[in-house]
């Protein structure tokens, strides 16, 4: 029996601990494509995923949604002129011209066990287009994207949906079409404290290994 000290295992064993865990990369479904709001109150549910953490002790998660939504002025030509009454010939109409769309978006989350969704977070997206001369018809499209990261996961229920529900705040003049969505989610273990335990295992295990070397 060799009394040399093996260092290839030695490493080995401390190379597949510090080894990173895996990263989970989720991705989700678009489910309202090309629907269009002109109308405040409006909801449309526009995207989700399903998350399994079970295989993860502390999982942090990282959800990342974007949304192309396209922005259009709507005028009704009998609401078009408005009577000033700061013109100094008292008996001028001019054309005064406002269009406004303000849509908000929540993401909630929903694990198997809960009735009621949660609102984890809120974004809003809003164009406003104003003319004093003459109505404007314009389209654009704007591309709304934005993340959300949660590192209390282990709180909740192994298997848990997040979606996305655009409410339509304000329609004035205008209307909004939702393009294609997109959602995915990342998951990961916590590192700090299982580094701060695994740091402390192999100290251990290497003054271990020291003294039976040393013993040899």
């Amino acid at each position: 029996m060799s009394d040399r000290f093996d260092h290839r295992e030695h490493h080995k064993r401390r190379c597949k601990e510090d080894c990173p865990k895996k990263i989970l990369l989720i991705c989700g479904n678009s489910v309202s494509s090309g629907v269009t709001t002109d109308k405040r109150g409006d909801k449309v549910r526009l995207a989700n995923v399903f998350v399994d953490t079970s295989c993860v002790c502390r999982p942090i998660v990282k959800i990342e949604f974007s949304n192309n939504i396209r922005f259009e002025t709507k005028f009704d030509d009998k609401d078009r002129c408005r009577y000033d009454d700061s013109d100094k010939e008292g008996s001028k109409y001019r054309r005064e011209e406002e269009s406004q769309i303000r849509i908000r978006y929540d993401l909630f989350r929903k694990c198997k066990h809960e009735f009621t969704p949660q609102l984890l977070d809120t974004w809003i997206f809003e164009r406003e287009i104003e003319s004093k001369k003459d109505k404007i018809e314009l389209t654009t499209t704007d591309t709304v994207s934005f993340h959300f990261c949660s590192n209390n996961e282990s709180d909740f229920d192994d298997r848990c949906e997040y979606f996305v529900v655009a409410t339509t705040e304000e329609a004035k003049n205008a209307k909004a079409t939702f393009l294609k969505s997109a959602i995915s989610a990342f998951v990961q273990d916590d590192f700090e404290d299982d580094d701060r335990d695994r740091r402390d295992r192999r100290d251990d295990r290497d003054r271990r290994d020291d003294k039976d070397h040393c013993r040899r």
